[in-house]
């Protein structure tokens, strides 16, 4: 294949986003590489400065600890357990079943 790639000179980020810190910056410039090989994957651009010093990633807590927490703070408003709202195990079945729609004679309908 004989195809040439264009050359083109990089923006500098910083002027394109002045509210973005320095971290942010190098973060974005290096996950822009033209080169696919020298982009950092997702293990090493989580360690970035940007995102902390990479030691705390992972989760801590289960989905069951956090969703108790949620309910427990009343981070649903009116809709958190602590107000009644019941599970869907909680929830029975009608205990008299719907009645169906009476059939409309067509006789009935021509007056």
């Amino acid at each position: 294949m004989n195809f040439r790639f264009p050359q083109c000179v990089s923006s500098d980020i910083s002027q394109i986003i002045p509210q973005a810190s320095r971290d942010a910056v190098q973060l974005m410039s290096d996950l822009m590489l033209w080169n696919p090989k020298k982009r950092p994957n997702t293990g090493a651009a989580l360690k970035y400065p940007y995102f902390g010093n990479g030691s705390n990633l992972g989760a801590t807590t289960t989905q069951a600890e956090a969703m108790k927490k949620l309910h427990s703070e009343k981070a649903f408003g009116n809709y958190s357990k602590k107000e009644g709202i019941a599970s869907k195990s909680e929830i029975s079945q009608p205990k008299q079943p719907i009645a169906s729609p009476k059939k409309i004679n067509s006789n009935s309908m021509q007056k």
